[in-house]
C-alpha cells in the first residue's frame, strides 16, 4: 500500500482535502483518502508533496496525438485553467474546471465507475500540480505536472 499526501487533495467529487492523505494499493488502486483535519502527522511511508493531487486528465486524445501537438500534460494547464471570474470563488472556479477534463470527460465515455475522481476502489491516475497559487487557487506560470501514480 502507498501513502502520500499534499498541500490539497482534489478528489473532484468532493470537496478539497487540505494537508489529505491518499492511500492505493500496489496497482494504484484508491484505497481510501484520509482528511487528518488540520493535524497531519508523519505516518510510516507516507510521502508529502508540496502542491495539488488531482485525477489524471482524461483528454481524449493519444499520447502521439499530445506529442506531435508539442503538448505535455503541463501545456494542459494554461488551456485549462485560466484566470477566475472575480466574482467567483477561485477554489470553486478550479474545482469546475477540473471536473470538466476529469469526472464529466469520464462519463460522457461510460468510464466514470474506474476514472474522473479520486474515490475508493477507482483507478484513475494521480497528478501533481506544482508548483501552485493557493491564494488565487490556480497553477502558476511556472506548474508542472507530474504523475505519481
Amino acid at each position: 500500500m502507498r501513502r502520500f499526501a499534499a498541500n490539497y487533495v482534489c478528489p473532484v467529487s468532493a470537496p478539497p482535502v487540505r494537508n489529505g492523505i491518499v492511500l492505493t494499493d500496489d496497482e494504484g488502486r484508491i484505497m481510501g483518502i484520509i482528511d487528518p483535519g488540520n493535524h497531519l502527522r508523519e505516518m510510516a511511508g507516507l510521502v508529502f508533496y508540496n502542491g495539488v493531487l488531482i485525477p489524471s486528465f482524461f483528454i481524449q486524445s493519444t499520447p502521439e496525438e499530445m506529442k506531435g501537438s508539442g503538448k505535455d500534460m503541463s501545456a494542459w494547464l494554461t488551456e485549462l485553467f485560466t484566470p477566475e471570474d472575480p466574482g467567483k470563488n477561485p477554489r470553486d472556479t478550479f474545482n469546475e474546471q477540473l471536473k470538466k477534463i476529469t469526472l464529466e470527460a469520464a462519463v460522457k465515455t461510460g468510464m466514470q465507475d474506474i476514472m474522473g475522481s479520486l474515490e475508493t476502489g477507482k483507478k484513475p491516475g494521480v497528478l501533481l500540480i506544482s508548483p501552485f497559487d493557493f491564494e488565487r487557487w490556480m497553477p502558476t506560470p511556472r506548474s508542472t505536472v507530474t504523475q505519481i501514480v
